[in-house]
């Protein structure tokens, strides 16, 4: 028979094994799309963990936060004129929201094919998430409910990789 203090080692153990897990997803409307046109992407953070999670609503679209990665058919960077650079809000109790396991939260965008390529081709695009919210601020100024938090401090998650062809 366990004691107590191995009773509760055992289960503090147990619980370092279910981490909260967080899984970034990106899909496209289609495949191929005219330089001319709209590009819709749809961007998924989906909780492929055991427990409930919590994650910040507010995706903010610029490096170090969740950055829409385009590269050229020689795995390059693209870059183009837009420059993706959200000025984050301030964050409040109502911009989280309770991820259960396996459920997702997802956003569309839609911008201008040009604001991700310059010229036709085959891209590869896929999303580099990172949390806009340390776990520490969070804690302290807002009063979310007693759940694991996905934080910056859990660092950076990268989604699936998804080929858009661009034409004229």
């Amino acid at each position: 028979m366990l004691s107590a203090n191995a009773w509760v080692s055992s289960a503090l153990a147990q619980k370092e094994l279910v981490k909260p897990r967080l899984s970034v997803v990106i899909r496209s409307a289609k495949s191929s799309y005219s330089i001319r046109e709209n590009i819709d992407f749809e961007i998924r953070l989906e909780n492929v963990g055991q427990e409930s999670l919590l994650v910040c609503r507010w995706l903010g679209w610029a490096p170090g936060r969740t950055e829409l990665r385009v590269l050229d058919s020689h795995g390059k960077d693209v870059y183009t004129n837009f420059l993706a650079d959200e000025v984050p809000p301030p964050l409040r109790d109502n911009d989280f929201i309770e991820l259960k396991p396996d459920k997702f939260f997802r956003v569309r965008l839609g911008e201008s094919a040009t604001d991700f390529v310059n010229t036709p081709g085959s891209y590869v695009v896929f999303v580099k998430y990172r949390s806009p919210a340390s776990e520490e601020w969070s804690r302290q100024y807002l009063h979310l409910p007693h759940l694991p938090l996905w934080s910056r401090e859990q660092g950076p998650v990268i989604s699936n990789r998804i080929r858009v062809e661009i034409t004229k």
